[in-house]
């Protein structure tokens, strides 16, 4: 009887700490589970006949054309037939990856790199199929889509955890655009059975869950936009089903709430990106579509935040792309026009627009058919909890004629292990410290700027939290001239860096002293270099410590050519005059500086030329022409965004994340620890029985309070 009991009583110890490490393992895997709804079904009959009855006729041909964040590769878009017939054949050639077996099935969601993966799970293979059914009407194109949807649903339906990009936000938000397409077209065809409609319904209410899910909310960039639009539409198409018809207003307030802080006062999207101007445009203005088929009353604020962005995106819009801001793809130069040179090619009209609360410069020259000719950007915006952001403040993209005459280094694959160094100071011509951090604790503002008959100023500066600061005054004395003054001050003596990434379109440059020249095909780039204290001078291509000397361009990276300066970071300065011209002699004349502080300063040039700033006021003599341009204070004001940020993290941070990898170490980790602590029992159990009920006591405490820190701290 005693030793029944005893054993009992030991039983007991053992199946309680056993319950914990159920517990612990709860505790690290439901919120996985439940953030999914892996259990949730979906595509019952009540649905389907709901989507049936909801046909919307009327709004189609609005909401048709919203597929913004739908992953087709601009090359598949533009030849969709071409592509879907490789698709029917089981194989497709994918730029950057190859020819991919189509044949494989859907492990192919976790093969080649992440582009692709996003692409796949994106359905972008259903996507051009559909296109080519509505382009050709054959509907074999509109079958193969059907088994593919069909089998990634039964597929999906048996994954319990997020893996690879299949519950990627932006993946999800770019088949759901996808799935209400193929529903479109599905049916009234001579396809459609009861079986393969639920079964594609369930893919859409799935969807539906996981775009309207506020732990799974990418708020604070475009991602969150393509969820609430992909919901949107789906809304719109299916407003009585249940998912869509109780989320609506939900998910319409928190898309209108993102504008809010997404795009400023002055139509400036806050992704620190061009390009990504442009994408949160063309989301903005498909959700306007959403909102006018579903009925809804488009607020004025919205409206004037649409006309503001798209006036912004119109202004550094250079014909041929966006100046590489951020993650910004590089577009190569264009041929160079013979009357590229010829003074009766330029318009009589140029403009600035600058914006301090933004952090935006811009100056662009037009030609005479009112195209952009010439155009400067400087950036010295840091939205922080933004995403795409480079470190980048006061650097330049200088473009004319067609050519990226200065550049950042663009949209750095994320597949390429080097892109956190292209996202840091290596990227642009920043100048900056010599190991300075990527988020580095500081902030910049304009100072002053200044227009006069062609001739454009502008002065600003960034400050670091150590003690370190920059200014960086700009002026585009002509549609093919340019001058940069930069200044330093610190607290300290440390090294700081400065690196002009000259573009892909100069094939060949040299150094010479103070100067640096670099020849296209028909055309030069001189740049006229001095500095008060320079310690290193050195021409880069390709080169990997420092990274410098690249360019990026779609998946891939190449060589260019790069100039590094380095200078001692107190009280130093540099001056560079860049000069476009289509050959000949020596482009940049020489010239002397006498730097007396960053307002007051005389450059002279052996011509007897120059360009001197005084007080409230920069003189520039060229050509015999004195022109005075007065400068203004710029006024910084806050444009409220942050505060609305703040308020947008408090409501949906922490996001969840899955963090599989570490979840399964946890459960390992648990696992030993019930064994070791059964172990640990049994001992005391058997050699120290009187404190047998301590140590339990100590053990449940202790396994306590590693649920609680899984659960409150560590997955957080």
């Amino acid at each position: 009887m005693l030793l029944y009991y005893l054993r009992t009583y030991y039983s007991f110890g053992f199946l309680v700490f056993f319950s914990f490490f159920l517990l612990i393992n709860f505790v690290v895997w439901f919120p996985v589970v439940n953030s999914y709804n892996v259990f949730l079904g979906g595509g019952s009959s009540s649905s389907v006949d709901k989507a049936i009855f909801d046909r919307q006729d009327g709004k189609e041909s609005l909401l048709k054309n919203v597929m913004s964040g739908v992953v087709v590769p601009e090359f598949m878009a533009n030849d969709v037939v071409s592509y879907a017939d490789d698709i029917l054949k089981g194989y497709i050639h994918v730029d950057g990856v190859g020819l991919i077996d189509l044949t494989v099935g859907y492990g192919l969601a976790f093969k080649y790199k992440s582009n692709w993966q996003l692409m796949f799970c994106g359905f972008f293979i259903p996507a051009v199929l559909v296109r080519a059914y509505r382009l050709t009407g054959n509907v074999n194109y509109l079958e193969k889509a059907e088994d593919f949807i069909v089998g990634w649903n039964r597929f999906e339906a048996a994954m319990w955890l997020p893996q690879g990009f299949v519950w990627n936000d932006h993946a999800v938000a770019s088949r759901a655009m996808v799935l209400s397409e193929f529903w479109v077209e599905y049916r009234d065809s001579e396809l459609y059975t009861d079986k393969n409609s639920k079964e594609v319904f369930e893919s859409i209410e799935r969807a539906g869950r996981l775009l309207s899910n506020d732990s799974l909310y990418t708020f604070n960039t475009n991602h969150g936009a393509m969820q609430n639009l992909a919901f949107l539409k789906l809304a719109a198409y299916f407003p009585s089903v249940d998912v869509f018809n109780v989320n609506r207003m939900k998910v319409l307030e928190r898309a209108l709430e993102q504008y809010q802080y997404l795009i400023d006062s002055s139509g400036v999207v806050m992704e620190h990106s061009a390009g990504y101007q442009k994408f949160v445009v063309d989301i903005l203005d498909d959700l306007l579509q959403v909102l006018i088929a579903d009925d809804y009353s488009i607020p004025n604020s919205l409206k004037s935040k649409f006309l503001s962005a798209k006036d912004f995106l119109a202004f550094i819009d250079r014909g041929v792309g966006y100046p590489p801001v951020g993650d910004t793809d590089v577009v190569d130069a264009v041929d160079i026009k013979g009357e590229c040179f010829s003074q009766d090619t330029l318009g009589s009209e140029s403009e600035e627009m600058v914006f301090p609360d933004s952090g935006y410069g811009v100056f662009r020259v037009l030609d005479k058919y009112s195209e952009v000719f010439s155009q400067v950007v400087m950036t010295w915006s840091y939205n922080v909890g933004m995403g795409h952001k480079h470190a980048d403040e006061l650097s330049l993209n200088i473009w004319s004629c067609g050519i990226n005459l200065i550049s950042n280094v663009g949209y750095w694959p994320y597949t390429d292990s080097r892109r956190s160094q292209a996202e840091g100071w290596s990227g642009s011509n920043a100048p900056h410290l010599i190991n300075e951090k990527y988020n580095s604790i500081r902030g910049s503002k304009a100072r002053y700027k200044g227009e006069s008959e062609g001739v454009h100023f502008i002065d600003v500066t960034r400050s670091e939290a150590s003690g370190f600061s920059v200014g960086r005054q700009v002026i585009m004395i002509s549609p093919y001239r340019w001058l940069v003054v930069d200044n330093f001050s610190d607290s300290k003596h440390r090294s700081v860096r400065t690196l002009w990434n000259f573009g892909a379109w100069w094939k060949k440059c040299k150094i010479s002293d103070w100067y640096y020249e670099c020849g296209g095909r028909s055309d030069r780039l001189g740049l006229r270099f001095l500095s008060s204290d320079i310690t290193r001078v050195e021409s880069l291509s390709g080169a990997e410590d420092p990274l410098s000397g690249w360019i990026a361009k779609g998946q891939s990276v190449k060589p260019v050519n790069s100039l590094l300066l380095e200078n001692d970071s107190k009280s130093s300065w540099n001056v560079f005059l860049f000069e476009f011209d289509g050959g000949g002699s020596e482009v940049v004349t020489g010239f002397d500086m006498d730097f007396t502080s960053e307002e007051r300063w005389d450059l002279r040039f052996y011509d007897g030329s120059y360009i001197s700033r005084g007080e409230g006021v920069l003189s520039v003599m060229v050509d015999g022409d004195v022109n005075n341009v007065n400068l203004y204070e710029v006024v910084n004001f806050d444009s409220g965004v942050g505060n609305l940020l703040s308020k947008a993290e408090a409501r949906y941070l922490p996001k969840f994340r899955p963090l599989i990898p570490y979840r399964i170490k946890v459960s390992f980790a648990s696992l030993c620890l019930f064994f070791v602590m059964s172990f640990v029992l049994f001992c005391v159990f058997a050699f120290l029985s009187r404190v047998y009920g301590v140590v339990l006591f100590c053990g449940c405490l202790f396994l306590s309070l590693v649920c609680v820190y899984l659960s409150e701290i560590y997955f957080l």
